[in-house]
């Protein structure tokens, strides 16, 4: 769990809170920890429990369920037949040990009859506690088995040959393996040669054989074997019941950045899944307040990855960071999907490698008189405002009279009709746009407080629930054409335009709008494209992501 937390927290996972308990533990603590769980405000939850200790927690939460939870299991429990009854555990996900056929070993126990089950143990074993009778002599105080047993009809753990004893399968062909390294050599072997248990040891590092052409055995310098799981997800089946389903596959042998694969969609908490079947190659977090070390492996990952096409959901100070770190050494062509937070800002018009890139931003717009205004500006003017003076001094880099110290006094030679910067850059506006409706929403929600049908009364007092109760009524049109309302939640109409990074004819990339998105439109009409996308090669042809291993 300590390795977990570490990872977490450099994933930059939020863990709202770390509970531990044991089986022999008193009822109040599993009791107390069944109330963290059902009072907390996380929704996913990871069980590194014994199939124990989850038994006893998942009864103590049934009998007062929770919310509902996405629950992660370790491979202890993740594959546990047992507890598929627990239907608050729909949609868990987990690693789990892969699901195997062990050749002819079912056909075997079907074919198994009283006297030879008597011969072993365990065979004695599997038939006494599959009829619940004993054998012949075999043991006392059960009922005698009378011939009457049908092996072929039974359904039980036993007979379920798709359990974890491959795992013994193959460390038993381990085992010989190794014993035959020892005692034979190219020619023959010496059946009565004495061995230590360090000599099989030894000799397990170096085993590395396939077994009937499926089951890989081999070992790494740590003495581990190769890490192959599956991924297990808990779904309802159609009779409503709850199953284990195989949504995706890690195999640790595969090159790096192709360990893992996924297979087919996974139905998270409440039944959601992935409808559309997209395939994610992987997910990576950082933050520029991690070490160095963090982004470059971050980067390293995309280089490495099989996947062409990369949605970053990056604040642009992070991806700044990450584009420098993949300009040192360029992945391949990439076909990025941006955010809002980066996707029109100009500074990262300079890395060619973006080309191609689309995500939604917020429209761009002309607010009517800004420019005028602003060109029109005198320095009298600008120092009758706080805000006006900062746009000067910022734009002549320059102090007017009594307002800084220590820059240069503005001499009356700046021009402001030939400056040429963001704050006049007023066709390209979208963010002040947003500030520019909010102002006049503001301005309507008052209006709306304080007047009548005949007369506004100025000298009101009001309160600020009351502009916020306003303003959930207003519905107006700004002189540059927006719409301006908001929904029974409080949220605005929804409008963006897709966003498109294409070269220009100077050879530059430039912001180019592709496609518009309102949310106001009939149901199914809302998108709509205006023009054609050029993607990272240039094309206008769609790319389809591929995932190795799918």
């Amino acid at each position: 769990m300590a390795s977990f937390l570490k990872a977490a927290q450099e994933e930059g996972i939020c863990v709202e809170y770390s509970e531990s308990y044991y089986r022999t533990q008193p009822r109040s603590k599993l009791e107390r920890v069944a109330n963290v769980i059902r009072r907390s405000t996380a929704r996913v939850i990871v069980a590194f429990l014994a199939a124990g200790e989850m038994k006893l927690l998942l009864e103590e939460l049934a009998r007062q369920p929770p919310p509902p939870l996405q629950w992660i299991g370790s491979e202890a429990w993740i594959t546990d037949p047992e507890f598929l009854r627990f239907n608050m555990c729909a949609g868990a996900i987990g690693f789990g040990i892969p699901r195997s056929v062990i050749p002819g070993l079912r056909e075997f126990l079907l074919d198994l009859s009283p006297e030879q089950a008597l011969k072993s143990p365990l065979l004695t074993e599997f038939w006494e506690s599959s009829f619940s009778c004993s054998l012949k002599g075999s043991s006392e105080g059960a009922r005698e088995c009378d011939g009457s047993e049908d092996i072929r009809a039974l359904q039980n753990p036993y007979t379920d040959t798709y359990t974890t004893s491959n795992l013994v399968y193959k460390a038993t062909y381990a085992i010989a393996h190794a014993i035959h390294g020892v005692i034979c050599n190219d020619t023959q072997c010496d059946k009565s040669a004495k061995f230590t248990p360090w000599q099989i040891l030894d000799q397990l590092k170096t085993v590395n054989f396939t077994i009937k052409d499926v089951y890989k055995v081999s070992f790494d310098s740590s003495g581990d074997p190769v890490a192959v799981y599956e991924l297990i997800n808990w779904q309802f089946k159609d009779d409503g019941r709850l199953d284990f389903v195989t949504v995706g596959n890690y195999d640790s042998s595969k090159q790096r950045g192709q360990e893992f694969s996924m297979s087919r969609a996974i139905s998270w908490i409440g039944g959601q899944t992935e409808e559309e079947g997209i395939c994610v190659e992987y997910s990576e977090v950082f933050y520029r307040t991690q070490p160095r070390s963090k982004v470059e492996r971050v980067a390293d990952v995309i280089r490495r990855s099989t996947a062409r096409v990369i949605v970053a959901f990056v604040h642009e100070g992070e991806l700044k960071l990450l584009l420098e770190e993949l300009t040192r050494r360029s992945p391949p062509p990439l076909q990025w999907i941006g955010s809002e937070a980066w996707i029109i800002d100009p500074e990262f018009l300079r890395f060619n490698m973006c080309a191609g890139a689309i995500g939604f931003g917020i429209p761009r717009s002309v607010i009517p008189g800004l420019r005028e205004f602003l060109l029109d500006l005198s320095p009298e003017q600008a120092l009758k405002s706080p805000l006006l003076t900062e746009f000067w001094e910022s734009s002549f880099s320059c102090s007017l009279k009594g307002s800084s110290e220590g820059a240069r006094e503005c001499d009356g030679s700046e021009d402001i009709r030939a400056l040429q910067n963001p704050y006049t850059e007023t066709s390209q506006l979208r963010v002040t746009n947003m500030v520019y409706k909010a102002t006049y929403a503001i301005a309507h929600a008052i209006h709306g407080v304080i007047c009548n049908d005949t007369q506004c009364d100025k000298s009101a007092k009001f309160t600020p629930w009351q502009i916020l109760d306003q303003l959930k009524r207003v519905n107006f049109t700004t002189n540059n054409g927006f719409q301006v309302s908001f929904d029974s939640s409080g949220d605005p109409v929804a409008v963006y335009e897709l966003i498109n990074w294409q070269f220009k004819k100077d050879g530059g990339l430039g912001f180019v709008t592709v496609g518009q998105y309102d949310s106001s439109r009939p149901r199914g009409q809302e998108f709509s494209m205006s023009r054609a996308i050029s993607w990272m090669d240039g094309h206008t042809e769609v790319h389809y992501n591929t995932c190795s291993g799918l």
